[in-house]
């Protein structure tokens, strides 16, 4: 079973990067630790980094978006007050918040339990991924910033 879990990795880190090629996206990659990750540059100029992952013991392809900040050790609890909020209302994907380092990431991930998945799921992934980042990113480093009390967010009508 060990042999099959690690042949469905390799498969589908292999998928991930065709995927990557098909939309001629310039991204680094690591085929020992099953890595690959580039730079993504928004309309608006803010850079996010989709860092893809295969996890062949979980049978998982992880996506993690982190985005061109960390979080203030003075900010992270109305951060994470912010994080938990917006995650009670996701359906897919949550946000990551290491309370130590201040790193912070949208996470997906999709079970590929003894299959090979397709090109069309990892782009679902990559659009659902930077569509989360996009959308919220953009608050939650308002909020680390002091430039939107909490409070604020979690009350307003939006």
């Amino acid at each position: 079973m060990a042999g099959n879990k690690e042949k469905y990795a390799l498969d589908n880190y292999k998928l991930v990067c065709k995927c990557l090629d098909e939309l001629e996206v310039v991204y680094k990659k690591d085929d020992e630790k099953l890595e690959a990750s580039f730079l993504f540059k928004d309309d608006e100029g803010k850079n996010y980094v989709p860092f893809f992952s295969i996890n062949p013991d979980q049978q998982l392809i992880v996506l993690n978006v982190y985005p061109d900040f960390v979080i203030s050790h003075e900010n992270i609890l109305p951060v994470a007050i912010a994080i938990s909020q917006i995650n009670y209302g996701l359906f897919d994907g949550s946000f990551d918040l290491n309370v130590a380092s201040g790193d912070i990431a949208f996470k997906l991930t999709t079970n590929f339990w003894d299959s090979l998945l397709s090109t069309e799921v990892v782009k679902q992934m990559l659009m659902v991924g930077l569509d989360g980042a996009r959308e919220f990113f953009p608050t939650i480093k308002k909020i680390s910033d002091n430039e939107l009390d909490v409070d604020e967010f979690l009350y307003s009508d939006d």
